[in-house]
């Protein structure tokens, strides 16, 4: 594992994620604000990255209305145009709910190997290269359990009730909203946020397939039973576990919270305590 600090002033934030996009197959980004500003410094690569078939994914928060319309505007017409890049919105704040504030850069190579850097730049110019920012960007092999914990992380915020999967009439009364946030205006009484709350109830959600859990996550799930199951089933593979993950010294509570996961991105279900649904 190897780790580096990025602060934006010995190394810039835009230069690694340039070079990761240039070097991966799959990329996912997950930041509280985006702006035109930053968007633009990796626009080329990413337009790279996806003409070689490379995926990505974007949770791009709405919270403050300090991401801009005109980013969303751009990375849903890359999704429209390659079928490639998921574009996702968290909205939470406009009603007052929990804030979401991430700063989460994750890529995988066609070697296995992954990268992840979290810290406090937004995806803006200034948390790309004029702030004096604390990013901390480590590279492991992607079943390690560090990385498959920090994709986890990513695939609950991906599935939290919050998330939605925008269209073009939702970004546009975003904008509208955007615009008024600006002017230092209500905009709960308004009717671009009325309409905006009753196109959310027709978006689609996000869903994780079982194909994409690596690491802990797919190791737990597939040595599930089908169908009834209880936690103590799952402990009788604890030994396996171990040999898999021989420094994770608390095998049984790594069991727990797995599977804890796995119901909560919606792949199992847990209908009584100890029990689950394959």
């Amino acid at each position: 594992m190897d780790l580096t600090i990025i602060d934006n002033q010995k190394i810039k934030l835009v230069n690694e994620l340039n070079r990761l996009i240039d070097v991966s197959n799959k990329i996912r980004i997950a930041v509280a604000f985006a702006k035109q500003s930053g968007f633009l410094k990796i626009q080329d690569s990413l337009k790279k990255f996806l003409h070689r078939q490379g995926k990505a994914e974007f949770i791009i928060g709405l919270d403050f209305h300090t991401t801009d319309p005109e980013t969303l505007k751009e990375l849903k017409n890359l999704s429209d145009t390659s079928n490639l890049l998921n574009l996702f919105c968290y909205r939470g704040n406009m009603e007052n709910t929990a804030a979401y504030h991430p700063k989460l850069y994750i890529f995988q190579d066609d070697t296995n190997q992954g990268t992840y850097i979290i810290g406090s730049s937004n995806l803006t110019s200034g948390g790309l290269i004029n702030n004096i920012e604390v990013n901390v960007k480590v590279r492991s092999d992607i079943i390690e359990e560090s990385f498959s914990d920090v994709l986890s992380i990513f695939y609950l915020m991906l599935t939290s009730k919050n998330k939605i999967i925008p269209n073009d009439m939702y970004i546009e009364r975003y904008g509208e909203i955007y615009n008024l946030s600006r002017k230092g205006k209500d905009y709960y009484n308004t009717k671009a946020f009325r309409e905006i709350i009753e196109i959310e109830k027709d978006l689609p959600k996000p869903q994780i397939q079982k194909g994409e859990l690596i690491g802990w996550m797919r190791l737990v799930y597939d040595y599930l039973p089908s169908g009834k199951f209880g936690t103590s089933e799952v402990y009788k593979f604890e030994d396996i576990f171990r040999e898999k993950y021989p420094e994770n010294k608390n095998i049984k509570a790594k069991i727990r919270q797995q599977l804890q996961f796995l119901r909560d991105i919606g792949l199992i279900k847990n209908p009584a305590r100890n029990t689950w649904l394959k």
